[in-house]
């Protein structure tokens, strides 16, 4: 056989396992356009990484060793250097408000516990976090975070930095509009991978009904209208009757590809990405940002690796993320942005 066709023969085979490739993995050689249009939010994404690549380069892993490259948690992240002091400005308080379900995990493993840790043990400073119903609506949550509140302020008047992971971000939109006394208690709301304008993956669900107050294991069931409360129909009419934010109101959004979306979450991951390529699983990445807030940042991993420290598994193969960092980092911005300072 010639040098030419051997070249062509190659160039067939090299063809063929291109296109076998793309078979069987699809989604993972597309170029994805990952600008999110921030219509009214403002653009705050460059001073936030500034703190959190500088977490990432002085801060370690638990086990001693480097995160490595901030870009590769922080989409387009090309920080400033920035000392961060190792203090904390307790000038307020810390309160984290998990997802849909998340009351059902418990245990080190729970949702932000690493994170809560790692201020505590690192900084001294004590963050909070409140389990709210599983699946109840936002409407149920909402009273259980305003009771909690007023019983926290009966010993400290400090604010609240309020953070709302996926459904807990409209948990606590609702109790700041609803919820007597609340918006005075809160000086700054925090949506990560929020559902801002709603879940595209509620659309085919039909929501749970007449389950009323109960617990199913560890989980309490709340109302039963979780669901309900994540439509994009009921997210986008509380921001049609509320369009500028009642508390200065920050973004983070998150998307994942196809090679690092653990497997569990593979299934949402293949729905939602019909709606729009920048998405986490849950959520668009579009739909996680308050349109009149402000933008921090889009992180590269999926809708639980930046939230829930589950241990690597079979199915949750993909959760690797500087979640303490990332906690540490928002806190630390939004503390400052507050008072004007960075």
């Amino acid at each position: 056989m010639n040098v030419q066709c051997r070249a062509r023969l190659y160039s067939k085979l090299l063809a063929g396992l291109v296109l076998v490739c793309v078979c069987l993995t699809g989604c993972c050689f597309k170029r994805l356009n990952k600008a999110i249009p921030l219509t009214e939010a403002k653009d705050d994404s460059g001073d936030f990484a500034d703190i959190f690549c500088s977490l990432i380069g002085s801060e370690k892993r638990p086990d001693g060793k480097s995160w490595g490259k901030c870009s590769n948690w922080l989409e387009g992240a090309q920080p400033r250097a920035k000392v961060v002091p190792k203090e904390i400005d307790a000038t307020y308080r810390f309160l984290l408000i998990a997802g849909f379900g998340s009351d059902c995990l418990t245990g080190p493993h729970a949702t932000f516990m690493d994170s809560i840790g790692h201020l505590h043990s690192v900084h001294s400073y004590t963050a909070e976090t409140l389990p709210v119903s599983a699946f109840g609506s936002s409407e149920h949550n909402a009273k259980q975070i305003a009771q909690y509140l007023n019983s926290q302020f009966q010993n400290d008047q400090r604010k609240y930095i309020v953070l709302g992971y996926s459904k807990g971000t409209a948990d606590l939109e609702v109790a700041i509009a609803n919820e007597p006394g609340v918006q005075d208690k809160v000086a700054a709301l925090v949506t990560l991978a929020g559902v801002v304008q709603g879940s595209r993956l509620t659309e085919p669900i039909k929501p749970t009904s007449g389950i009323g107050e109960a617990a199913i294991g560890s989980c309490t069931t709340g109302d039963g209208g979780g669901i309900t409360s994540m439509t994009p129909e009921v997210r986008k009419a509380f921001l049609a009757a509320h369009p500028n934010p009642l508390v200065p109101t920050y973004s983070v959004a998150a998307y994942s590809t196809c090679r690092n979306t653990s497997k569990i979450l593979k299934p949402s991951w293949d729905v939602l990405t019909q709606y729009g390529k920048v998405e986490d699983s849950q959520m668009l990445a579009a739909e996680a940002i308050y349109p009149r807030g402000a933008y921090l940042g889009l992180l590269k991993r999926d809708h639980w690796a930046i939230a829930i420290p589950f241990e690597p598994s079979l199915l949750v193969d993909k959760n690797d993320f500087p979640r303490p960092q990332l906690f540490e980092a928002i806190l630390r911005f939004v503390a400052a942005d507050l008072k004007g300072v960075h």
